[in-house]
């Protein structure tokens, strides 16, 4: 008798497993596209939940020891005349009701509990119940019609990834840089990362993403550079062919960090910046920069090291080696990079007139760098 090798038995396994965990991959993170403010919306609720226990907790700390049911249902009142609350209510340490609705919470509606301490002691719990869907938006035309699409096309991805190979590579971020205009000379590069963007409604983060694009034009017009918007980022700016351009990305840069500040008070604005001198994996190189720029303290710029050499008379701002280990996971960016504090009186006095110019409050002055 002839013994059969199992072998082509483990992999037709094995690449039915990477098949089905590829197809699970990407309907998740389509779903997670198109559902997103969803999914932002519900960490806010569970947060504002969390924290209205909190508050309902330590304001009936004293009343909760007689009991002082009189004052404890003021706070359940006030606290359930919240537009996002649906119910609040007082209980001992033994989960027995003191003050508020008599019956259960509806399991439909998210609740929040938080313990009462006196003396490291548990004496009570404060819990809260928001209204169901309170911080969720109602689902849009487009989302609907984004996740029938994505169900329909499970055929021809399926079929896409079964005969292709898998292959791993880091998402890159879409610039709207033409590509076919490749400079002959290294590139400056500025990339402007809106750390805090999720935090914004959809329609809104769009508002302030153009609005970053447009500030950004402005002050690049000072140095002869270009924004473009950067899908998933923010903004990038290049500078080609003018003198001392490193320093005057570095000035550019802080230029519009002023005027942002101003404009966008709420967004969390990180800068990275890199001498590029292979166009060609701009894109790869863009997303290297927003993970620096995400790295970046604020107020501060981060540059890497080519960008660091490059630098004509260092002694007008002042820098610091910049370590952290997440440096290790960029690729084309190098490991090194330098952080950016400040720059001397001098420029720091031309930089806030040209940040006010921007923003129009005086008339707009030539750079003199």
């Amino acid at each position: 008798m002839t013994l059969t090798s199992p072998l082509h038995l483990v992999k037709r396994h094995s690449k039915a497993v990477a098949l089905a965990l590829g197809i699970a991959l990407a309907v998740t993170g389509g779903l997670a596209f198109i559902w997103h403010d969803h999914i932002a919306d519900d960490a806010r609720a569970e947060s504002y939940g969390i924290n209205l226990a909190s508050t309902l907790a330590a304001q009936g700390m004293e009343a909760i020891i007689q009991p002082d049911t009189l004052h404890l249902s003021v706070l359940v009142n006030r606290m359930v005349a919240l537009p996002a609350v649906s119910d609040a209510r007082y209980l001992d340490a033994n989960n027995n009701m003191l003050v508020g609705n008599l019956q259960a919470a509806d399991p439909d509606q998210p609740t929040f509990s938080a313990p009462i301490r006196i003396g490291g002691a548990i004496s009570g719990y404060a819990e809260v119940s928001l209204v169901e869907g309170a911080f969720r938006p109602e689902p849009t035309a487009q989302q609907i019609v984004a996740t029938i699409l994505l169900v329909l096309c499970m055929p021809v991805l399926t079929m896409m990834i079964g005969e292709w190979p898998v292959r791993r590579s880091r998402p890159v971020p879409v610039v709207e840089f033409p590509e076919d205009l490749q400079p002959a000379g290294p590139t400056w590069l500025v990339v402007v990362n809106l750390y805090n963007q999720l935090s914004y409604p959809s329609e809104q983060r769009r508002e302030i993403l153009n609005a970053t694009r447009d500030s950004a034009q402005q002050v690049a017009q000072f140095y002869q550079g270009e924004a473009r918007s950067v899908t998933g980022t923010g903004v990038a700016i290049e500078f080609h062919d003018i003198d001392d351009a490193a320093f005057k990305a570095v000035c550019a840069s802080f230029v519009l960090l002023k005027v942002l500040a101003q404009n966008h008070p709420d967004g969390q604005y990180r800068i990275a910046l890199h001498r590029l001198e292979d166009a060609s994996n701009r894109s790869e190189t863009i997303a290297d920069l927003a993970l620096l720029a995400a790295l970046t303290k604020e107020g501060a710029i981060s540059v890497t090291a080519p960008f660091h050499h490059s630098l004509q008379r260092p002694e007008r701002l002042t820098a610091e080696l910049f370590e952290h280990t997440m440096l290790d996971d960029v690729t084309t960016i190098g490991e090194t990079a330098w952080l950016i504090t400040d720059l001397d009186a001098k420029h720091n006095a031309l930089l806030q007139q040209q940040a006010d110019a921007v923003v129009g409050y005086s008339t707009p002055r030539a750079s003199t760098l």
